[in-house]
């Protein structure tokens, strides 16, 4: 890289020579660092994603279960929990819990009804 400045009083022009090397080292010094940065954002980020995939699989797993259980006319039976709820899922964990009380009150007054009619 070549620099160059008139000197009017003289009249002179000076030039400056600089290897390219070691004129962008500060640029690769910056990329290497912003590099390794954001692999090691990458790495973090995936290992929180597979730490939270396992965490879920287990409760999506164990609702598909019963989902499968109520749909095939299985409402006797609760889901069990193998946690205690946490993160706000309390009011969801309660109502899947208890598909045996909703349905058992539905099929009664669908069939009360259809009894009423006929």
């Amino acid at each position: 890289m070549t620099a160059h400045a008139a000197i009017p009083p003289l009249g002179w022009i000076v030039f400056v020579e600089l290897p390219m090397r070691e004129a962008l080292a500060p640029l690769y010094t910056s990329v290497l660092r912003n590099n390794a940065l954001f692999a090691v954002a990458i790495g973090l980020a995936t290992l929180a994603a597979l730490f939270l995939a396992r965490r879920m699989v287990g409760p999506i797993g164990l609702l598909q279960a019963s989902a499968a259980r109520v749909g095939a006319g299985e409402l006797d039976r609760r889901i069990a929990s193998a946690s205690p709820s946490r993160h706000g899922f309390a009011q969801c964990r309660r109502a899947a819990a208890t598909p045996s009380d909703y349905g058992r009150e539905h099929a009664g007054g669908l069939c009360k009804r259809v009894g009423d009619k006929s």
